[in-house]
């Protein structure tokens, strides 16, 4: 990764490389680059500079969409100014997406916590008879076995106290924070 110091370093570099050009104006001057450069250099010394933040040291998306909304994608010749709000929209999108694949992915763990707490407590009520945590009771037993293959048959029954009625996953996070006060 270039840091600023580097960047600093590279820029020193090249100014000094630069400079011993200077002296033969009629050869360079006719140059399109050498004119580019000038004119960009000369826009660059004028400016204040009030972030010297430079794009290979942004991290996020959301950095890189500000970078962009604010102007410095086309100051620092990153990007073109005619698209660079369309790149900054897309890095926003990006942010965004982000931020709700995060979220998906944490309802996925919790509900795999729920689905392995359940597998646990149905194979707790087949090794044994009957299982109650909370507002939840758990029955499992087998039903016929035929050549290895065994049909199981399990019955789950939750409610509330008060006669609500709630989903089987708050029935579990229920009983899963019964049983955490008992341990």
């Amino acid at each position: 990764m270039t840091t600023k110091t580097d960047t600093e370093q590279l820029r020193a570099d090249f100014e000094a490389w630069a400079s011993q050009y200077t002296n033969y104006p009629q050869k360079y001057d006719q140059i399109p680059a050498w004119q580019a450069y000038q004119a960009g250099r000369a826009a660059l010394q004028s400016q204040v500079k009030s972030d010297t933040t430079l794009f290979c040291d942004l991290k996020t998306d959301e950095e890189k969409s500000s970078f962009f909304l604010t102007g410095r994608g086309y100051e620092t010749g990153v990007i073109a100014q005619a698209i660079q709000n369309d790149v900054a929209m897309a890095y926003h999108r990006c942010s965004e997406y982000r931020k709700e694949l995060e979220a998906l992915q944490s309802q996925d763990r919790e509900d795999a916590e729920r689905y392995r707490y359940l597998v646990t407590k149905l194979q707790q009520a087949y090794d044994g008879d009957y299982i109650e945590i909370g507002p939840m009771s758990l029955y499992c037993h087998m039903q016929s076995q035929f050549k290895g293959d065994r049909v199981i048959r399990a019955e789950i029954t939750w409610g509330d106290e008060t006669g609500e009625s709630i989903g089987l996953s708050e029935a579990i996070d229920h009983a899963r924070h019964i049983e955490g006060e008992a341990k």
